[in-house]
């Protein structure tokens, strides 16, 4: 209210300026000043007003705690963090040899936000439905051919598949005679996707369905990633 007393003096004074410039009379000084007050009065009503309705800052939830999680107590499910953030970065320790419909074992966590990446499951169950980004990046041994897929399925209905790359890493031949290795021994690729919860995201092998001699080179240079942008 000291702030509202010093608006009232600064009017007052405003108005003793007016009333040297137009010759108004004192009551109809004190009349202008009366009004002033009662309109400060209301405005001191609807701030206060504003003031307990306000949301303390303490109690403001985020937007994937409102929209995406389901609490238990003070906590969330398994599968969010405490803010409802999910992600995860995996990489392979030891070179691995990939065959066909082989799940991609990344057995290195650097990053496991929410818990829902299983290292002896090999994949990512989605604990929220929501618009994910996935990041791959594959490596591969000399002599080796492979083409590596990022699957997404819960069992009930055939697998889709959200991104594809190839590591190439055979000898070529050379005009004169001759080889030497060269193409693609590391790619990968991004993609954005929409996922349900409970549905299930591996790193799979998806071609040559036979043969084998194909090796996934490790050493933190075959990666996987996933990250929560928004839920619905």
């Amino acid at each position: 209210m000291e702030q509202y007393f010093k608006v009232v003096v600064t009017l007052v004074l405003l108005a003793i300026g007016c009333q040297a410039q137009h010759n108004l009379t004192t009551g109809q000084l004190h009349s202008r000043v009366r009004e002033l007050e009662e309109n400060l009065a209301s405005l001191a009503k609807l701030v206060d007003m504003q003031k307990s309705q306000a949301v303390p800052a303490n109690n403001v939830v985020s937007g994937f705690e409102k929209k995406g999680s389901v609490r238990i107590g003070n906590g969330f499910t398994l599968g969010t963090s405490n803010t409802g953030e999910v992600g995860f970065h995996v990489s392979l320790t030891d070179d691995v040899p990939l065959d066909w419909g082989m799940k991609l074992p990344f057995d290195t966590i650097v990053e496991n936000i929410g818990e829902a990446y299983n290292k002896a499951a090999a994949e990512f169950t989605c604990p929220i439905s929501g618009t994910y980004l996935f990041s791959l990046n594959i490596a591969c041994k000399k002599d080796s051919y492979v083409e590596i897929s990022v699957e997404i399925s819960n069992g009930s209905y055939s697998p889709r598949y959200i991104l594809n790359t190839v590591c190439d890493h055979r000898k070529r031949a050379l005009l004169g005679g001759g080889s030497l290795y060269c193409g693609n021994t590391q790619n990968g690729g991004t993609a954005i996707v929409s996922l349900a919860q409970g549905e299930k995201v591996t790193v799979k092998r998806l071609w040559p369905r036979n043969g084998s001699g194909t090796v996934i080179l490790g050493g933190g240079f075959s990666t996987f990633s996933g990250y929560l942008l928004r839920t619905p």
